[in-house]
């Protein structure tokens, strides 16, 4: 039968952490902290609606002006071309190629 020895090296009688027990309990408050703050985050933006998107495949002279245009007749073509750059990850140089579906917003 193995014999268990526990030394005790505070005099206090409390307990004694570590450098690595006090990092590891510092991570796990943090941790703990962004993951209430997530679901806090959550929380509150979940009630709001999900964006409401619709697709246009790209036709041979088609410009992201054209098609700006064309979902949101009554809408200013820069916003509805920044929209759809950023809902499909599109650089501002970026050329449309024939065939190539693109996500817009849908008309509302």
């Amino acid at each position: 039968m193995a014999t268990i020895s526990l030394n005790a090296r505070s005099t206090s009688g409390g307990l004694r952490l570590t450098r690595r027990g006090r990092l590891s309990l510092t991570l796990a408050a943090m941790l703990a902290s962004v993951v209430g703050l997530l679901m806090v985050a959550s929380a509150a933006f979940g009630g709001a609606e999900p964006l409401q998107t619709r697709h246009v495949v790209v036709h041979s002279g088609d410009t992201l002006w054209s098609i700006a245009r064309a979902a949101a007749p009554e809408a200013d073509p820069r916003g509805t071309i920044e929209a759809v750059r950023d809902m499909n990850n599109l650089s501002a140089d970026a050329r449309l190629v024939p065939g190539q579906l693109l996500t817009l917003p849908a008309a509302g």
